[in-house]
């Protein structure tokens, strides 16, 4: 499958994020080698909803994929699924094992209410207190 020649096909993007930031995230799992196809853009540069690159993977594009604060849902053929609760590869969240349930809906919920931010802040007030003791 790496090495191999997929169509990679990014979901559901419509966070007006443009071709070069997706192609500059995609470029650290393989080489793209075919045009670009949109569907449902609607401003050039922009891509609004579903974008198709070909690419020949040097590694696997994990999905949700981060890029630019967002999250970019990637598809093709022969991707190992991942399971959102445990993140490893092979299972889905349905079928885990894992007695860590439910800590990504528990991130979830700091990044929503805000409450992220604020240990994020916390934390980065206590480093640079420790540094400059």
């Amino acid at each position: 499958m790496l090495g191999d020649l997929v169509l990679v096909s990014i979901q559901r993007t419509g966070f007006h994020l443009t071709t070069d930031q997706i192609l500059e995230r995609l470029r650290h799992f393989g080489k793209i080698e075919g045009q670009l196809k949109y569907l449902d853009t609607q401003v050039p540069g922009i891509v609004q909803d579903n974008l198709e690159v070909l690419m020949r993977l040097c590694k696997h594009i994990p999905s949700p994929l981060p890029a630019f604060s967002k999250k970019l849902h990637v598809r093709y053929s022969g991707q190992p699924i991942k399971c959102s609760n445990c993140l490893a590869l092979g299972h889905i969240r349905k079928n885990c094992n894992s007695s860590n349930n439910n800590w990504l809906s528990f991130v979830k919920s700091l990044i929503d209410t805000g409450l992220y931010l604020v240990i994020c802040l916390v934390i980065g007030m206590i480093l640079l207190k420790t540094q400059r003791s």
